[in-house]
């Protein structure tokens, strides 16, 4: 996931990337303009995208670890096993570093 995370972002932010030429258009399509219903359901799409996979998921594995940091369990080693390779090698205090940078 984390690979393909900026990919997939980049993909989501051009269904949002718009150009004023003559009209606003779709820098991915200027054959859409984007002041057309047609473009509302593409930015949308591309709004849910970076809301729910872009910011999500690595909103979501920062509030596991966190999770795991105020029980004191972060260093144990089902938890290390589980999710070691996200915060192994940070200092202590920095374990959420890998989830949100």
């Amino acid at each position: 996931a984390f690979v393909i995370l900026p990919k997939v972002t980049s993909m989501f932010v051009i269904g949002l990337d718009c150009k004023l030429l003559d009209t606003n258009r779709l820098i991915a399509n200027m054959d859409n303009r984007c002041d057309e219903i047609s473009h509302l359901a593409t930015g949308g799409f591309s709004f849910l995208g970076i809301l729910c996979y872009s910011l999500g998921i690595p909103l979501c594995l920062f509030l596991v670890m966190r999770y795991y940091k105020k029980r004191e369990r972060l260093y144990e080693e089902r938890t290390m096993r589980m999710w070691g390779f996200m915060y192994n090698g940070f200092e202590a205090e920095f374990y959420w570093w890998e989830c949100l940078f």
